[in-house]
């Protein structure tokens, strides 16, 4: 399932993989969340979802990639959230994101990812280099973008205040985020601890063993140990 919210809209979508008469009775239920306007419902196959999730873009991509956007993006990896943290998600989002002008175009996106019954928790914490399994729930990608220009200065701090407002909300709550959504905000111990969590000691191992000289690198590479 997929929250997706934008500057004049929001929707909710998803993928179910069985007949299109096993959801009959989820429609209604859908067309009463936030008073809907329209609900569809297709019966696609495998390659058609996945098209579907790519908003339309193609698939195949042997040429020049033609999209490119100049933005500020972060994310969050979250357990479930409490009352309070969906209170300062909402309130942020009316207080704050719907009041920007239209020269900005940002989306964020709400991923139910991951818990205890998910394929994606099924795979132990270190068997990969990715750590946010089991006890993930949300995958939450905040999402900023200029249609003219360089992106404002004054502009991260519209996407951090949303992010941070979460993050109060649930003091005691183990956050990570993705690295799929980098920030450029963070420090290289941050980025560390946020993307690979417990993980990331193995990782500056395997780092050290392969490329000890750092020769594919970046602002927040793993280092070697």
């Amino acid at each position: 399932m997929r929250f997706l919210i934008a500057g004049g809209f929001f929707a909710l979508s998803g993928v179910y993989y069985g007949p299109a008469e096993d959801l009959a009775e989820y429609r209604g239920m859908l067309a009463r969340l936030g008073n809907a306007t329209e609900v569809t419902v297709e019966e696609v196959g495998w390659m058609e979802s996945l098209e579907a999730n790519a908003n339309g873009q193609p698939l195949e991509m042997s040429g020049e990639y033609p999209y490119h956007d100049t933005f500020f993006a972060k994310s969050l990896m979250s357990p479930a959230l409490s009352a309070d943290a969906i209170a300062a998600f909402v309130d942020y989002w009316f207080d704050q994101a719907a009041d920007l002008p239209f020269t900005r175009n940002w989306y964020v996106i709400v991923d139910l990812y991951g818990g205890p019954t998910s394929a994606i928790g099924a795979v132990g914490r270190d068997a990969t280099a990715y750590a946010h399994r089991a006890a993930t729930l949300l995958k939450m990608q905040f999402y900023d973008r200029v249609f003219f220009g360089a992106y404002p200065d004054d502009g991260f701090g519209f996407l951090d205040g949303w992010v941070a407002a979460v993050v109060r909300a649930m003091p005691a709550a183990r956050f990570g985020m993705y690295i799929n959504y980098a920030d450029t905000s963070l420090s290289r111990r941050e980025a560390h601890e946020m993307y690979w969590g417990e993980n990331y000691e193995r990782l500056a191992r395997v780092k050290a063993v392969w490329d000890p000289e750092e020769v594919f690198t970046f602002p927040q590479a793993v280092t070697p140990a």
